[in-house]
């Protein structure tokens, strides 16, 4: 296997008419790294993956693997394998083709193909299935096909276009642990892009979330979920609730905030904002479900009134969605114990959290 590819980026630019799919993003991937571009439809991932592998170029901006300057080399030359949503095997070849194909063109002799192949039937669990079409395959098979197809190759990159988005969600989750599998086995640089938070969350070392062809935050899965920098990135990645209020008062790294919606609230503030706040200000604050808490009276500090609207049960949670006014709903997550009582709709109920708990929001 070639050795794992660092990637560099200065200031990739690229338009589509009025449409800035990618804007000034600049990216440091290490050798072995899992990186993923976090985003919704239209944000400009799949575009700065294709820049990147070279099938799109872009308008100004610089690309370098390993120090090496790869703007102008095609993409055949780049040791760059890519996985796409739509498998894009070859209808009319067998499996042993369809993995093979990129190995003839590059006149690999026949030996090596016949060793190559079998190696990389045996990495994605698919011996025996050789001589099979791709149209005898499930989906979850046409997906290790063409991974394998890319992986034979031995690419120093592998780029991969939400490659798991037309699979049912219980083969969804054991190909992202086979692709996780191989990925640690192999030590290759993994570049990803996906909608799914879930998934970002789980496969990947570091995540960029994208919007307009921004990276608005870049972190590990632990940073951007649990300190997520404004209120589009708390939005996007997990459940969120979101609020609002003014700075009354700061007492070191305590801040005493007014809200029409939570008594005697207070937060702290230095794990959050990196800027001192100041006494007036307005801010956005984000609390994620399961740190918020039934309380049974005795709270002094971050208090919540309202009524149970629904719930829904998880299995190993439930999810209650509490109305404390006409337009505002809490979510609440608690573990489900089994031996807990579950509020009933319309039970009255106070909730309460930590000031540790509160991520303030830039704006």
């Amino acid at each position: 296997m070639n050795q794992s590819i660092e990637v560099r980026t200065e200031g990739l630019r690229k338009q589509f008419g009025d449409v800035h799919a990618v804007k000034d993003v600049n990216l440091h991937i290490a050798k072995g790294e899992f990186y993923t571009f976090l985003g919704p439809s239209g944000c400009g991932k799949t575009t700065l993956l294709r820049i990147l592998a070279g099938f799109t170029s872009a308008d100004s901006g610089s690309i370098y693997f390993d120090d090496q300057f790869v703007n102008d080399i095609p993409p055949w030359k780049r040791n760059v394998g890519m996985v796409f949503q739509n498998y894009a095997l070859w209808p009319h070849m067998n499996v042993f083709e369809n993995i093979a194909f990129g190995l003839r063109e590059r006149k690999i002799v026949k030996s090596e193909i016949q060793d190559r192949v079998e190696r990389s039937l045996q990495m994605v669990n698919l011996e025996g299935l050789d001589k099979r079409r791709p149209s005898q395959l499930s989906g979850g098979q046409q997906q290790r096909v063409a991974l394998a197809r890319t992986l034979v190759t031995e690419p120093g990159l592998l780029l991969l276009d939400e490659p798991l988005s037309n699979l049912d969600a219980k083969l969804r989750i054991q190909m992202r642990e086979e692709l996780l599998r191989l990925q640690r086995e192999l030590g290759i640089t993994t570049i990803y892009v996906t909608h799914d938070q879930e998934e970002a969350l789980i496969t990947s070392t570091r995540i960029a979330v994208m919007s307009e062809g921004k990276i608005i935050q870049e972190g590990t899965p632990k940073e951007i979920y649990e300190l997520p920098y404004t209120k589009s990135v708390a939005d996007f990645v997990g459940t969120s609730n979101l609020f609002s209020a003014e700075i009354i008062d700061i007492n070191e790294d305590m801040l005493i905030l007014s809200s029409d919606e939570i008594q005697d609230l207070q937060a702290v503030w230095q794990n959050s904002l990196s800027q001192p706040p100041s006494i007036g200000s307005p801010i956005e604050f984000n609390i994620r479900p399961e740190l918020i808490r039934f309380s049974k009276g005795g709270i002094t500090t971050n208090r919540i009134s309202g009524k149970v609207e629904s719930t829904a049960y998880l299995g190993s949670q439930i999810q209650y969605m509490i109305a404390i006014n006409e337009n505002k709903i809490v979510r609440v997550n608690t573990l489900n114990s089994r031996k807990g009582k579950f509020c009933g709709l319309g039970e009255a109920v106070e909730l309460t959290f930590s000031p540790h708990d509160i991520t303030l929001l830039h704006s």
